[in-house]
């Protein structure tokens, strides 16, 4: 049996989980490969991600991947739709929104690897590898079409599985904002330099607590050593010692945990709530994305930059004064100036939800209001006459905030160019609600006209 330990198990099935719950086929060549100190480490071709057995796991090999010196030590094959479709039609494009420039860079390329010519196509792979944490690959031909798989790099196994993620979106809205008149790429300078503020501080406090995940674990040797290796992993101790372990006092932590008034506890809980269906929803991929409620006329709550939704609890939400924008608490997200900017034109506001949802995000890439003249009664009546896309300004910026509330309006949602979208609402149920509307009405839009 080939030495794996429980810390690399661990990583492969809680990323392979996220992976496999997508709504669409990862192919059947998917796989995860995690370069670490003790070699390299990947999931067998054709297993399920969703169910990795420990056997699914196997050493590579005891050296290092080519991008081991550049810190991108994770690699994601995968054949989703919109990728594979990319690939069959030789279409490339550049970053048409900031998650993209983020996460992946300023373009994505197909790389033809049936080049005769070894040498040359091994630095053609190798340049995109340098350029991009993910493009196609072309590696075979099949009924006179190229075919091949999607690669994505990161710095963990958490970036390479985002990278997937937000590069099926991006080739989704490639191919179907042609019925908007096609993408308006972000700046190639401006994609490049998100990328790098992404890599040195936007995700710096999700990358410490990746790269926490990453420490080395003693390897599991044989199939029979892991009951007492898992028992010893996760400090279980037998069925006598935990009945001869006397009652926890509760009282010390009891005094640790924060007072806050019954509207602001309520508030808190209400975010991580409401953060957790972000997720499951499919509005956000990763950590974009965020959320906010108002709890007076000085204060609002906020979601805090960079952290995984599904880890979030009521003491990471970010206590923010509205004038000041001083802060209490972790980082705020990046986009408290919007959520700011909304709240102090609107007193009706009470809750605000932005995020990068698929079909919202092929208008704010096309520069493209919604005429919802053609939608649901529902739709109009929320969102009226249409819904406006603000000029495109850089992600967390002031510009960005003003831009965003003068395309909102009087009314309860706008697209942000190249960004997302933002949704609003009385309270958070109805803010969310909104949202939803919106990406579903969104869809109806787009998919009539294909």
């Amino acid at each position: 049996m080939s030495s794996v330990s429980r810390e690399i198990y661990e990583l492969f099935n809680k990323y392979g989980k996220l992976l496999a719950s997508q709504s669409y086929p990862l192919g059947a060549e998917a796989r995860l490969i995690l370069d670490t100190e003790h070699g390299v480490y990947g999931t067998k071709k054709g297993v399920k991600l969703g169910n990795l057995k420990w056997a699914d796991i196997v050493k590579m090999a005891d050296g290092h991947l080519g991008t081991y010196k550049t810190g991108m030590v994770a690699r994601v094959v995968s054949q989703t739709p919109y990728c594979q479709q990319c690939l069959r039609e030789g279409v490339s494009f550049r970053a048409m929104v900031d998650d993209m420039a983020m996460i992946i860079g300023p373009e994505t390329t197909v790389v033809n690897m049936t080049n005769p010519n070894k040498g040359k196509a091994a630095r053609e792979m190798a340049k995109a590898a340098a350029n991009s944490a993910g493009f196609f690959v072309q590696d075979r031909v099949v009924d006179g079409l190229p075919a091949g798989y999607t690669l994505t790099l990161g710095r963990n196994l958490y970036e390479a599985v985002n990278g997937v993620l937000i590069l099926e979106k991006c080739a989704e809205i490639a191919l179907k904002s042609r019925v908007l008149g096609g993408c308006k790429p972000v700046g190639k300078f401006g994609a490049k330099n998100t990328r790098i503020n992404y890599l040195e501080s936007y995700s710096a406090a999700e990358t410490n607590l990746r790269a926490a995940e990453m420490e080395s674990a003693p390897a599991v040797e044989e199939p029979d050593e892991l009951e007492d290796y898992e028992r010893e992993f996760y400090g279980i101790e037998s069925e006598a010692d935990e009945a001869a372990e006397p009652e926890a006092d509760e009282t010390a932590e009891a005094e640790e945990i924060p007072q806050w008034n019954e509207a602001e506890t309520a508030a808190r809980q209400k975010l991580v709530d409401y953060g957790n269906k972000l997720v499951e929803t499919g509005l956000v991929q990763g950590t974009w994305g965020n959320l906010s409620i108002r709890l007076d006329d000085k204060y609002m709550l906020v979601t805090p930059s960079g952290l995984d939704y599904t880890r979030l609890t009521t003491a990471d939400m970010v206590k923010v004064d509205l004038k000041k924008m001083t802060h209490e608490g972790l980082k705020p997200t990046s986009e408290k100036g919007l959520h700011a900017e909304i709240y102090k034109r609107r007193p009706d506001i009470g809750a605000v939800v932005h995020t990068h949802s698929s079909y919202c995000s092929m208008f704010a890439a096309a520069h493209a209001d919604l005429n919802l003249s053609g939608a649901s009664e529902a739709a109009r009546k929320v969102f009226g006459d249409s819904v406006r896309v603000a000029k495109y300004a850089k992600a967390g910026t002031d510009k960005l905030a003003k831009f965003t509330a003068d395309a909102l309006g009087s009314g309860m949602a706008a697209f942000m160019a190249n960004h997302g979208m933002t949704a609003c609402g009385s309270d958070m149920e109805t803010a969310f609600a909104n949202a939803q509307l919106l990406e579903k009405t969104a869809e109806e839009y787009i998919e009539s006209r294909l």
